[in-house]
């Protein structure tokens, strides 16, 4: 909400957009939500608590969804990162100058 002045009636802004069709979760909650879960090794259960606890009821499957539907849109950017590390003249683990025998499969 914006009240310009003292005279002037409140204006809503608009809602930020969404990541997926049909879904009212926003970025900033699904990059919460891969963040605690990846980064910070939180279950999705205990999230569906806090969600609970906050007068957020979701459902611990749409939950699921969320964080499988991010994964999918990240799948481009994790395949270019792997492209690029194979391409590498120096693996960084080994120390060496050399290559392995075959890609790994694409999931």
């Amino acid at each position: 909400m914006i009240k310009v002045s003292k005279e002037a009636a409140p204006q809503a802004t608009s809602a930020p957009p969404t990541l997926f069709d049909g879904s009212l979760a926003d970025v900033s909650f699904i990059a919460g939500m891969l963040v605690d879960t990846f980064c910070c090794h939180l279950p999705l259960y205990r999230q569906h608590q806090r969600l609970l606890q906050a007068g957020i009821p979701l459902s611990r499957t749409t939950l699921t969804q969320q964080v499988a539907r991010a994964a999918a849109l990240l799948s481009p950017i994790h395949l270019a990162q792997l492209d690029h590390v194979l391409e590498s003249q120096v693996w960084p683990w080994t120390r060496r100058r050399s290559r392995p025998a075959a890609r790994p499969r694409a999931r």
